[in-house]
């Protein structure tokens, strides 16, 4: 059975601390990205963790709103909110790729491309 994803959008929150579960490094974070169709704009936000040295340089490199790339799979667990229980889901992150410039790297005079509509 195969369950894998691949992510690309821009990065709109991530956990201010890496949390230690079982003595490893954790962190979280969310991903939008794009699901719009031809009537209208919207995002997804994705959920995803990622673990150890991977989640250390995530979390030292990776700003919010940077565009990237990740791949990794899809793990559901349960949750349970004033007495009821659903499922949700995340994405366990085990590769991640820059797929744009920092946001504090963007120089005034650059164009931001997918602000303009055609």
């Amino acid at each position: 059975m195969l369950n894998q994803i691949v992510l690309m959008g821009n990065i709109v929150r991530k956990s201010e601390e890496i949390v230690i579960t079982g003595g490893k490094s954790r962190m979280f974070f969310t991903i939008a990205v794009d699901a719009s169709t031809e009537k209208e704009k919207k995002s997804d936000f994705i959920k995803c963790s990622i673990w150890e040295t991977k989640a250390e340089t995530f979390h030292k490199h990776v700003e919010v709103g940077q565009k990237m790339v990740v791949s990794g799979r899809l793990k559901p667990y349960k949750v349970t909110k004033n007495n009821e229980t659903h499922d949700d889901y995340l994405v366990e992150v085990n590769n991640f790729y820059f797929a744009g410039q920092k946001p504090s790297e963007k120089k005034s005079d650059e164009i931001d491309i997918d602000s303009i509509k055609f």
